[in-house]
């Protein structure tokens, strides 16, 4: 598949999807007009606004994307840890440092997300 921006295709279109399933029409000619300008608005921001991200970053970004769509959610935390370690410096601390503090970042992140979903379906099940 090919990728414009940083999603394929198929990944576009299920945020689409998804997008739409948020987004609740109050009648059904707003909900045509709110599917075709949700469709355009995802695919503009990511064949137009993502797919500017410079090559290198473009290049970390996407196998965290693809890891995150296969479920794969702890590859990708530490693949974002590994990142965030890779690009951002801080002036007198080590590299193992820097690693423990964005490795409990990313950790505290998750399991923030977790949280809210458990919840969420809690909610929604009752």
């Amino acid at each position: 598949m090919e990728r414009i921006g940083l999603f394929t295709p198929k990944q576009e279109k299920i945020v689409i999807e998804a997008m739409k399933t948020f987004v609740k029409p109050k009648n059904k000619f707003l909900g045509w007009i709110q599917a075709f300008g949700i469709k355009y608005l995802i695919k503009g921001i990511d064949n137009f606004g993502l797919d500017r991200i410079r090559g290198q970053w473009k290049t970390d970004l996407i196998p965290i994307i693809d890891a995150i769509w296969e479920k794969r959610y702890e590859t990708a935390r530490q693949m974002i840890t590994d990142l965030l370690n890779k690009r951002i410096d801080f002036k007198n601390v080590n590299e193992e440092t820097e690693l423990k503090w964005f490795d409990s970042l990313t950790r505290f992140i998750a399991a923030s997300l977790d949280h809210f979903i458990v919840t969420k379906i809690k909610k929604e099940t009752w």
